[in-house]
């Protein structure tokens, strides 16, 4: 402890809120006993947190909560009963609360317990709710509806999650008029009551009832002049649809900027890209981790946003060449993030670098399919047989590779993560650009070998100087980039120790070079941390 006049840094509550960060539960309760001024420092950390497990019954005892729920700001309370620990009058200061409830139609509460309670006296407060139910409606065939009362106060709620649940249209508005601040809504395996859904595709209905959705077993028109918003959410910006799409909530939610579609039941995009169109002009990110069923209808979902700036997620492999062309027509110049899920691949026939050629704000670029690093083309020395059309002699047997060529330099100067997998390289060829690249990095301006001009020197010389400026470097680099070096095969192999480059490498490589924000690369063999280039 301090001497008297002075003060330790560690009877500094600010300071030891840091710690508490790093320590367990069990640690907290051992700081509480070091001494009276430790105690009423750490004991506030210690009861900050509480979790308990999914639909597991809290067993804390009712004097402990008593005496400290005060200090309780984060809660899983595992399912809440007609009893609970957490309903007392101390524990009212939750800013997040996650809770599953069983749901019923047998009891006046609906099931719900003592959960109203809850939130009501945490309802000043509270900031972030997940809220599961936990059970079966047999009668409809769906889980439990969901008590949109107990969201009537909630005025400083901002995130919202609603897990396994039935809700209507109503329910939902009701729930966005009582929650003004609300800017993140999550919906996880929830169904909407009125089963609205889209015709099928191969339905026998006439192109003039293509703005009508089946309403259980009736035909509605939802166009946007004949059924308006009956309100409209002016501040939820992040929406997550999980497992199941909500049709028409989206119609409710204009400002929404960043659209999450994970693990859809088949694929089903529903009337999601309409929706888009019509209501949320101001969507800009897309995450889309779920297999879409329909690619036809995964294009339409991306057509509908008006600037595209952040993709992530899964592309169905018929529509790939389709999508990044539409990417690349529609937004280029607003695209900062395009991420796509590893997936296997015979090789994209797709000119993957015009996207450096053409996307100033590009930040983070991966697309670990295999590419071809050479461009196809007709070739015109083919000549056309009797009987065939020249379009059979377009198929990739009778094309003829062409190296890329850059037809203008690259743009991207704020790209800092780049994956690519290139199908005319090997893993060593791979290897060797990632560590030429740290390599490069590790040496000042001053010290590089200025290019050859045009006519003067050879290739073989010019690589001999590169070869010789580097080899001093590359036990350096092997710390950097791990067990990669040890298996690296361009230095001290082959002819006088140098290897000959191929033309694709060595323009990967000059231009990468000139790319000073770029921090992490995969080109294939695996992630690569750059060094931060010298002056």
């Amino acid at each position: 402890m301090a001497t008297s006049g002075t003060t330790h840094a560690l009877d500094l509550p600010e300071i030891c809120a840091l710690i508490a960060i790093h320590l367990t539960k069990a640690e907290l309760g051992e700081c509480i006993l070091v001494s009276h001024q430790w105690a009423n420092t750490f004991r506030p950390l210690f009861w900050r947190t509480m979790l308990v497990p999914r639909h597991k019954v809290a067993l804390c005892r009712d004097e402990d909560l008593a005496r400290h729920g005060h200090h309780v700001r984060i809660l899983a309370a595992g399912r809440i009963q007609q009893s609970s620990p957490f309903d007392q009058a101390s524990v009212c200061s939750l800013q997040h609360l996650e809770v599953s409830t069983c749901g019923s139609n047998d009891e006046p509460d609906n099931g719900l317990g003592c959960l109203p309670a809850i939130v009501h006296r945490n309802k000043t407060s509270l900031s972030e709710l997940h809220w599961m139910c936990f059970g079966w409606d047999m009668k409809l065939n769906k889980p439990y509806r969901i008590w949109p009362e107990i969201f009537l106060g909630l005025e400083r709620l901002e995130t919202l999650m609603l897990s396994k649940w039935t809700i209507s249209i109503d329910d939902f508005l009701t729930i966005l008029k009582a929650c003004p601040s609300l800017n993140t809504l999550t919906f996880e395996a929830t169904e909407d009551l009125e089963d609205l859904s889209p015709l099928p595709s191969n339905s026998n209905v006439s192109n003039s009832n293509s703005n009508k959705i089946r309403r259980g077993s009736k035909m509605i028109d939802v166009s946007a002049q004949d059924r308006p918003p009956l309100f409209q959410h002016q501040g939820v910006h992040t929406v997550h649809y999980i497992g199941h799409a909500m049709p028409g909530y989206l119609r409710h939610l204009p400002k929404v900027q960043t659209l999450h579609l994970q693990n859809l039941t088949h694929g089903n995009l529903s009337t999601i890209p309409d929706e888009i169109r019509q209501y949320c002009p101001e969507i800009a990110s897309l995450h889309i981790l779920t297999l879409c069923s329909n690619p036809s209808r995964f294009l339409a979902l991306v057509d509908s946003i008006h600037t595209l700036r952040s993709f992530q997620g899964r592309v169905p492999s018929e529509a790939m060449q389709d999508f990044l062309e539409m990417v690349l027509a529609k937004h280029a110049e607003s695209i900062e993030t395009l991420c796509l899920t590893e997936a296997e691949s015979d090789g994209l026939r797709f000119n993957v670098w015009r996207f450096l050629e053409n996307c100033p704000r590009l930040t983070d670029f991966q697309i670990p399919y295999k590419l071809e690093g050479s461009l196809l083309e007709a070739s015109s020395t083919v000549a056309v047989p009797t009987g065939f059309t020249s379009s059979y002699f377009s198929s990739p047997r009778f094309l003829r590779r062409r190296p890329y060529e850059p037809t203008k330099p690259w743009v991207c100067q704020d790209l800092s993560k780049l994956w690519l997998r290139i199908k005319d390289m090997d893993i060593q060829l791979m290897e060797t650009i990632a560590l030429d690249l740290c390599v490069d990095r590790l040496i000042p301006l001053t010290e590089k070998v200025p290019k050859m001009a045009s006519g003067g020197g050879s290739s073989s010389s010019y690589q001999y100087q590169q070869q010789h400026q580097t080899q001093g470097r590359v036990q350096s680099v092997g710390s950097l980039v791990g067990h990669h070096a040890h298996h690296r095969h361009g230095y001290g192999h082959g002819h006088g120790g140098a290897r000959a480059h191929s033309p694709l490498e060595r323009l990967i490589v000059e231009k990468l070079s000139g790319l000073k924000k770029l921090s992490k690369i995969n080109i294939g063999s695996g992630w690569y941390d750059l060094p931060e280039m010298k002056d």
